[in-house]
């Protein structure tokens, strides 16, 4: 069996899994290994997983037929009996659990930086940053899209080769224990929790439960290892406090070993500031909107730092950063402004978008288009009251609202002295856009954001009259992870 040409064999599978061979032989290798029937090629090996509304088991004569070396199945799950040749079929107990111990293995056989981002804002931005600015001088491996549960982060890391130099994971999550296990399977040198807030209550509870969930990403590092802290975040600085570990903080308003210092907007509305770092200062112009951002460019400095990277190479990397499509998308149409922002949401991004919508007042008017925060639980009504007072408080002009939850942000922004007549609550996307191509008018900003489900995009689909989809990149499994 050649190494360049397959991953592993079953052997290697039943010792990594601990699981037992029901049939086929010991020495079948496996190029790959897919979760997804529709994407299975011939020698590869099939881990079917099992969600709310499918069991991937179903599709396992599909997968032989199509000439898989192999398949991974639950205990007890399989009645096919009389598979032919060396088809290997191997017993676990549990397929999600195996597919992350043979990622885990994969990345041990590539001892290369691993750096791992989670925290309630800004992962996936900050990961994108962190990559534009190792790009440069490393061949990187990075999460695509948002794979960073318990199936896409394993599946990134099967995709490690012998090329790549440093791999950088975003982690996600929605529920108890999910960080620990992605930090056990990933084994991170470098960790970052951008920050911690209001998200996923349905599933953890309680801030101080998301702060516990969050923390197991430290709690796993190295004395060699790297935490890189945001200092202006109380219950990240108490997590730091608890790891043993090397450690870079960060800050906009105290001493740091990365501090943020003069920070502008310009009449475009992007931001720019001093990055003080290593003794030295560097002017950073970043090409996206939102002060809040310039948090996730110090995060993704610290991570650079403790690799080595130098403040021009640092300096260079976010200056060239591409903002991701439906987070703070800038998109200019017919004379007025859209903030494409439709990526996902809860109440601390959705603060920071509103906050920076106001950043656009100027000739125009302020249009805060705004679906429902979804996960939060019983924080539910009082989040979107809370939002509702802040659009009030902020003098936004004209407030739609999309969804039974955010008829709550609608009610509270009367309540707080908006004028009802510039208040719309509608439950379709429809109606949201034909009221507001009513009202437009030149220099208008409009923000549109709300949680993926509620598929805001589809407003702004309407609105410009594009005629190709805006998709994102669906999670792969039910819910938001963050």
């Amino acid at each position: 069996m050649s190494e360049l040409n397959y991953k592993f064999s079953a052997s290697d599978v039943l010792k990594i899994t601990g699981g037992r061979l029901l049939h086929g032989s010991l020495f079948v290798p496996f190029k790959n290994i897919s979760t997804d029937s529709r994407t299975i090629k011939p020698e590869d090996l099939f881990i079917p997983l099992k969600g709310e509304h499918f069991d991937g088991h179903s599709f396992i004569p599909q997968v032989y037929k199509k000439g898989a070396n192999g398949v991974i199945v639950k205990r007890n799950s399989l009645e096919e009996k009389g598979w032919d040749g060396e088809w290997a079929v191997i017993e676990v107990d549990d397929t999600l659990r195996a597919l992350g111990d043979i990622a885990h293995f994969w990345r041990m056989k590539h001892p290369i930086p691993i750096v791992g981002i989670t925290g309630s804002n800004g992962k996936t931005t900050t990961k994108e940053m962190i990559g534009s600015i190792l790009e440069i001088t490393f061949n990187i491996l990075k999460t695509e899209g948002n794979f960073n549960n318990l199936i896409g982060l394993p599946l990134t890391l099967l995709r490690l080769s012998k090329k790549d130099e440093i791999a950088v994971l975003e982690m996600g999550t929605n529920a108890r224990g999910e960080i620990k296990r992605l930090s056990e399977i990933s084994v991170p040198d470098v960790a970052v929790i951008t920050n911690i807030g209001q998200a996923h209550l349905q599933g953890l509870l309680s801030v101080e439960e998301v702060r516990e969930e969050k923390g197991e990403l430290f709690k796993i590092l190295r004395e060699d290892s790297f935490a890189i802290i945001n200092q202006d975040d109380p219950m990240v600085l108490k997590l730091a406090a608890e790891c043993r570990c090397r450690k870079i903080g960060f800050s906009m308003r105290e001493e740091a070993e990365l501090m943020a210092k003069d920070v502008s907007i310009s009449d475009s509305g992007k931001v720019s500031f001093s990055l003080a770092a290593e003794d030295k200062d560097a002017i950073i112009n970043l090409p996206l909107y939102g002060v809040f951002n310039v948090y996730n460019a110090l995060a993704a400095a610290g991570v650079a730092q403790s690799l080595g990277v130098g403040l021009e190479i640092i300096k260079e990397g976010l200056e060239r950063f591409k903002p991701l499509p439906g987070r703070m998308e800038i998109m200019e149409l017919d004379g007025y402004t859209i903030i494409n922002d439709t990526y996902n949401v809860n109440p601390n991004s959705m603060g920071q978008a509103l906050k920076t919508l106001t950043g656009f007042k100027g000739t125009g008017r302020t249009i805060a288009v705004l679906g429902d925060m979804l996960e939060l639980g019983e924080f539910s009504k009082s989040a979107h009251i809370q939002i509702g007072s802040m659009v009030s408080g902020l003098g936004i002009d004209y407030l739609f609202t999309l969804g039974k939850d955010s008829v709550n942000i609608a009610l509270a922004a009367s309540e707080g002295g908006m004028n009802e007549e510039n208040i719309y609550m509608e439950k379709e996307h429809q109606d949201v856009t034909a009221k507001l191509r009513a009202i437009i008018t030149k220099g208008d900003c409009i923000l549109v954001k709300g949680s993926r489900s509620m598929k805001m995009e589809l407003i702004i689909k309407e609105l410009t009259n594009q005629t190709s989809d805006i998709r994102h990149q669906t999670s792969d499994r039910r819910g938001e992870s963050g």
